[in-house]
């Protein structure tokens, strides 16, 4: 067999593309369609009418509109997950750090301003989207508790309760995220936030300007 007739590995055929392109038609009109008309009153004929696919089509990829969000939410929550964890380990600069981490999760907001602004407006009214956007406020919690409790065990922070400042300072990332999400903030004004929220961070809770690295990545 020529070098030309051995096929491609993990290369979509042209099926494969064609699903997958129209798989995209259907999700992008979906989210269009929520924003415009609102999640609660869309029907899946609007969205496809808005993909100019026929109804049936829909079923081929999504169960119900519901399915559309979480694909989203997972999407976004993965993201967090994945990049906070990896982002600038070997940064010792406290301040630096800080500053990575804060912009993973308001890079985030942003890249999925869409479907988080689509949350807000219906989550307490779906039990299944209130769990989905539960979990997906967890993510920089759970985080954020893990890096301040290893932090105060090796005597970098101050002597606060933890579960305080853990609530407080979530409350903070959370409420900017929110504001990102619905004014589309652009990305000079998330590195300004970013910079200035991370200052209030330190200032708040550490006493000393490095990280102790050789120890965390032990952690």
């Amino acid at each position: 067999m020529s070098t030309k007739e051995i096929p491609a590995k993990n290369v979509p055929n042209r099926n494969e593309r064609r699903k997958l392109k129209t798989k995209e038609n259907v999700r992008n009109a979906a989210i269009k369609t929520f924003l415009d008309v609102g999640y609660l009153n869309t029907t899946i004929q609007d969205i496809m009418e808005r993909a100019n696919l026929g109804y049936g089509t829909f079923y081929q990829y999504y169960k119900s509109k519901q399915d559309v969000i979480v694909e989203f939410a997972d999407e976004a929550k993965d993201l967090i997950k994945k990049d906070y964890i990896f982002r600038c380990e070997k940064e010792t600069d406290i301040y630096k750090r800080v500053v990575s981490r804060l912009k993973t999760i308001f890079d985030t907001y942003s890249k999925h301003k869409d479907v988080l602004k689509i949350l807000l407006q219906c989550h307490h009214a779906d039990e299944e989207l209130h769990r989905i956007w539960n979990q997906l406020m967890e993510v920089p919690y759970k985080a954020l508790k893990k890096d301040l409790t290893w932090s105060m065990n090796q005597g970098i922070c101050r002597n606060v309760d933890l579960n305080t400042a853990i609530i407080a300072i979530n409350g903070m990332i959370q409420a900017i995220g929110i504001y990102i999400v619905q004014n589309n903030v652009n990305e000079k004004k998330i590195e300004i936030i970013t910079k200035d929220v991370g200052l209030l961070f330190i200032k708040a809770m550490f006493t000393k300007e490095e990280f102790p690295l050789e120890v965390w990545r032990k952690k």
